[in-house]
């Protein structure tokens, strides 16, 4: 599931919104990347626990939150996202 986010956000996000994705992807696969050794020599069994959870809960996340965008043109996505969409941020008073 490492490559969804990233494939996801450059569909749908302006230049700014990607960096972030990106950046944040980077720091939690080299977290992984350095806890993983340690863990799988003291306890596997938790491991794999942990990861299937995490990847059940990610699954019921883009299921239930992260919106459709088969289909629709490059505008059309990109509009979701925009300033007071269904998936935007909240306008800010004073702002249309």
């Amino acid at each position: 599931m490492g490559p969804l986010a990233p494939l996801f956000a450059s569909e749908v996000c302006c230049d700014v919104a990607l960096g972030a994705v990106m950046v944040t992807e980077d720091i939690f696969v080299l977290l992984q990347d350095y806890l993983t050794p340690s863990l799988l020599d003291q306890t596997p069994t938790f491991v794999f626990s942990m990861f299937a959870l995490l990847s059940l809960g990610g699954y019921i996340f883009i299921y239930f939150v992260v919106p459709e965008t088969k289909g629709l043109s490059e505008q059309e996505k990109k509009a979701l996202f925009l300033p007071g969409a269904p998936y935007g941020r909240e306008l800010r008073p004073g702002e249309n």
